[in-house]
């Protein structure tokens, strides 16, 4: 049984449920932080589609700022 079915069973007590949260926020930030760090010029080229895409949007979201 998995901890979160484990937890919506009431089988979890709720202070190891909210440790258990608060592990999970931890590692998907420290997720997101290594993303974070990886070499911008090791990014593969974008074809000329997705950079007039990019750069369309990029517009319409000054136009909204």
């Amino acid at each position: 049984m998995s901890l979160a079915a484990m937890a919506a069973a009431g089988l979890l007590p709720p202070a190891a449920g909210g440790l258990l949260q608060q592990g999970i926020g931890a590692a998907v930030i420290l997720s997101a932080l290594r993303a974070l760090r990886v070499d911008q010029t090791a990014r593969p080229a974008l074809s000329p589609a997705a950079e007039a895409l990019i750069h369309r949007f990029a517009v319409k979201h000054d136009v909204l700022g």
